[in-house]
């Protein structure tokens, strides 16, 4: 049998078991210094000054969704091709999920069909970068900008992936990550925004 839902652990876990007794000793095992050494640490691998962890990615883009003016009646051009934690922070907001299709070759966002789907109450574009693979960003971010909305990635698969020069994380209006336990890097859950 394949242990889909088994994290890899190193052999050693000294330095990993030493790590976690620290943070429960501590007293902080929800916030604390831990956490703002792993926003610091997490700043120059997303090409961003600006990181803040938070205990899901679906929580990520709840606040993304809010940040970006995405209110009741809304709605944000997304995918289909994706969990159904990335869409279900649309519809807790009381927007509108606009499904456009997705581009065969790759599994992501087809720019071109967003570009269809984009009506007067489009308030924000979500991409999925399905399996870590980049969505066609530039692309994406000009209709954004040709459109006046913001854009959000769900980089729940990306971390650690590039797009051009840069890392996912430097090119839109938000970006959320997840550090849920079958994740690129995993903290049991958590994610980041």
């Amino acid at each position: 049998m394949i242990p889909l839902h088994k994290v890899f652990m190193p052999p050693d876990m000294a330095g990993l078991t030493q790590s976690l007794s620290a943070v429960l000793e501590s007293g902080w095992i929800g916030e604390g210094p831990k956490v703002l050494e792993f926003e610091q640490a997490l700043q120059p691998k997303v090409g961003s000054q600006h990181v803040t962890a938070v205990n899901s990615c679906t929580s990520a883009i709840q606040l993304a969704l809010r940040l970006a003016g995405v209110e009741f009646g809304d709605e944000v051009v997304t995918t289909p091709m994706t969990c159904a934690a990335t869409n279900e922070p649309i519809l807790i907001a009381g927007a509108k999920p606009v499904w456009a299709d997705i581009d065969p070759s790759s599994g992501n966002i087809a720019p071109e069909s967003i570009r269809e789907k984009l009506t007067d109450k489009t308030r924000a574009i979500m991409m999925v970068h399905w399996g870590g693979y980049p969505c066609n960003i530039e692309e994406i971010m000009s209709i954004a900008k040709e459109a006046g909305v913001s854009v959000i990635e769900d980089a729940a698969h990306a971390l650690g992936s590039t797009y051009g020069d840069a890392p996912i994380g430097s090119h839109s209006d938000f970006v959320c990550f997840s550090f849920q336990a079958i994740k690129t890097i995993t903290t049991g859950d958590g994610g980041a925004l």
